[in-house]
This record gives C-alpha cells, structure tokens and sequence, in this order.
C-alpha cells in the first residue's frame, strides 16, 4: 500500500510540475504602423493561460490568438493587458499576434503557459519550425512571335535628273532626296548620264534576266541592282565614253546645303564618272544625290535607280502557358 501510494504521489507530482511550464517570458517592442508576431506549438487537450501587458504606449490595437493559419480563439481590442486560459482541442501551431496601428512604437511582455492534459504530452515540443515550399501555377498568356521573314527587293528611286550647264541662269548644281525603307539591312544604287549611261544599266537587266529568271520569278523586283546589293556583285560594265557628272552621295540636309553653297561638307560616295554603282549599308537620316555639271554650253540626263533589300518579321500571335513560380514559409511540429 505505501508503494502504490508514492507511485501516486510520483505522477502526481509530474503532473504538478507540467501544469507550470512556461513556453514564453518576453519583452519586446512593436514599431509603428506594424505586427508582432510569436507562434508555438500546443498539443490537443492542453490548457493555454497567458498574461499580456502593454509597459510603454497608448492601448494596442489588436492582440488575438489564432489557430494557424486563419482560425482566431481568442481577441483583445484596445487593449494594455489581457489575461485568460483557453482549451485547446486541437495540436497544432498557434499565432500570437499583436498589431500596432499607432505613429509611436509599443513595449510590450507577455508570459504563456501551458498545462498539458496528462503525462503522455508532458514532453510536447512546442517549438514552430519552418521550410519553404514553392507553389507552381501557369497562366494563358497571348505572345508575338516571329513567324519568318519576308525579304524584298524594293525600287527606292528610278528617275531622270537634268542638271543645266555652267552658262545657264538656273546654275549647274541639283539634287534630290530619298530615304530608306524600315527593315532595309543593305541597299545599292546606278547612275549614268545620257544615252550612253543608261544604255549600260538596260543592257545589265537584260542579260541578268536571262540568267537568272527562275530566281527573279521568286523574288518580284529582283534585278542586277538587288543583286548587288545582296551580294555585292556586280553585273554593269563601266562606261568609257560620253558626258560625265560630277556626283556626291551625302547623309543629312546640313551636307547638302553645304554642298550647294560651296562650304566644307562629308560625303558618302564620290565621282567624275559617266556611270557609277555601289552596294551600301544603310544609315540612319535622309539622303541625296547631289550633281555638278562642268560643261560650259551643253545640259545633260542623269538617270539615277536605287534599290533596298528589306527583311521584314511577319509577326504573328499565338497562346502560350507561362509558369510562375512563388516560394512561401509554412510552419510544422516535430513530434
């Protein structure tokens, strides 16, 4: 009998003891505008108690209890103490938190006990521990795509140009503009003056035309001028006899007007030729085709045909799944 009885005692005494386990004794501070939080693990059946007090600042906002993640058991408005005991019926984490909504920052302490049901939780591990786990989510999305690229031979210019001689009142210098298409990755230009000049370019495109016709069936505008152009090839002969024109091929208005007027200016081709072609890479800006002609009595033709290779990107659309990928903390007990 004195056995049973002090083996009664011992677990009794056990129980005793667990009833006063503290999990927590704390001070802290809450800043403005902000949350505290403290979470701990209880087990089912234990019996919560808590004794909260505000030591510095107004009455704080919000202090609850909730069973993580989102089930509130308890709440205290305008609040500088609280104190209770609260069943638990349920193991899992528990979030302390206190919310601050005040300009000033809060000191706060808070003891938390738990009094266990009976001996088999008595070594409960109270302490939350944390992982990172990453949620996957994909969402419809429409994206512009290249489908191919259309590659054209286009004419910028085909004109004939009268530039006046030396002795007439309009003067002996003219010029004109032009400017590249969008998406022009290289470009080529011909000129000739009179008969002569011209007679070349037309005997090139005859002569290109039948050596290469299935290729120019493809590609709509496709002439000894593309073809220079795109391969820096050449299919003219130079001309050996006739008029000539004095030439510059400038980038920008400021060029030309210094051109005109005689002053310093930059060129990007030059010549004294009866005829003239070249293969360029494009620049950004307007450009011209600037003429002189030195002959004292006689005017003479320039026929002047530029051609741009263009690569445009025929955008199309189409559906795609586009995966977003987001990382969160989640809380668990080790048993």
């Amino acid at each position: 009998m004195r056995y049973l009885i002090t083996i009664v005692f011992f677990f009794c005494f056990i129980i005793s003891q667990a009833q006063e386990k503290i999990i927590l004794n704390n001070k802290f501070k809450i800043g403005a505008m902000s949350n505290h939080l403290i979470y701990c693990g209880l087990a089912e059946g234990d019996e919560l108690s808590f004794d909260f007090k505000l030591e510095k600042g107004k009455a704080l906002n919000e202090f609850q209890i909730i069973g993580y993640p989102d089930n509130v058991i308890y709440s205290d408005f305008k609040t500088t103490q609280s104190s209770s005991t609260i069943s638990i019926n349920k193991k899992g984490i528990y979030l302390f938190r206190f919310k601050n909504l005040g300009i000033k920052m809060r000191v706060c302490s808070i003891v938390i006990k738990r009094k266990p049901k009976d001996e088999s939780t008595i070594d409960f591990n109270t302490t939350v521990y944390w992982k990172t786990v990453y949620d996957t989510t994909y969402k419809t999305v429409i994206e512009n795509y290249i489908d191919h690229i259309d590659t054209v031979a286009e004419t910028i210019i085909e004109k004939t140009t009268k530039v006046n001689s030396q002795l007439n009142s309009n003067g002996s210098k003219t010029s004109f503009n032009f400017s590249l298409p969008k998406y022009t990755i290289s470009w080529s230009y011909y000129i000739g003056v009179d008969q002569e000049g011209k007679k070349r370019f037309e005997e090139a495109s005859s002569n290109f035309s039948k050596k290469v016709a299935p290729l120019a069936a493809r590609i709509p505008g496709y002439g000894p001028l593309a073809s220079l152009a795109l391969t820096g090839v050449s299919s003219f002969s130079v001309a050996s006899k006739g008029e000539d024109v004095e030439y510059y091929l400038v980038n920008g208005q400021e060029n030309r007007d210094n051109w005109y007027i005689g002053n310093q200016f930059a060129s990007y081709s030059k010549g004294k030729v009866i005829n003239s072609f070249a293969k360029k890479n494009p620049l950004p800006g307007n450009y011209f085709f600037c003429f002189y002609n030195n002959n004292s009595l006689t005017a003479i033709q320039v026929y002047s045909k530029i051609v741009a290779i263009t690569a445009t990107p025929v955008i199309k659309q189409r559906e795609i799944q586009k995966m977003k990928i987001k990382d969160r903390k989640i809380g668990y007990l080790k048993e």
